[in-house]
């Protein structure tokens, strides 16, 4: 998976789910740049419990409520359960957190936001 280019997008692992699908949809984005906040840089605020939408490419707004917060060591993200099924479609939103390190120019942890769907979509 490639990460986005800018700081204001986010990059979905393409081979994988569509969110929507029963699957894990992976989408990654930057928590900052060298310029300040990025697209995820509220990331961790997100707790079990609150909402996520997402516009799909045809319009329609999918909802999603956060299960689950898990941190990993940079190099130790369990990529088989980030990329994989249960069964339920889901969203795991990825994104670096930990220390900044400049010698490698790489954090030292990643955060993952997993969000199942919910059924049917709510209203405004």
């Amino acid at each position: 998976m490639d990460v986005p280019k800018y700081p204001g997008n986010v990059a979905w692992y393409e081979k994988g789910y569509v969110p929507g699908q029963k699957g894990n949809a992976v989408i990654a984005g930057h928590v900052d740049s060298p310029t300040g906040p990025a697209i995820f840089y509220l990331l961790k605020k997100l707790y079990q419990g609150d909402d996520i939408f997402i516009t799909d490419e045809k319009g329609k707004r999918l909802h999603f409520k956060v299960t689950e917060e898990q941190i990993y060591p940079f190099d130790k993200v369990p990529m088989t359960e980030v990329f994989g099924t249960q069964g339920k479609a889901k969203v795991l939103l990825i994104t670096c957190t930990g220390t900044f390190q400049k010698l490698a120019k790489n954090y030292s942890e990643r955060l993952v936001v997993t969000a199942e769907q919910v059924n049917p979509i709510p209203t405004d």
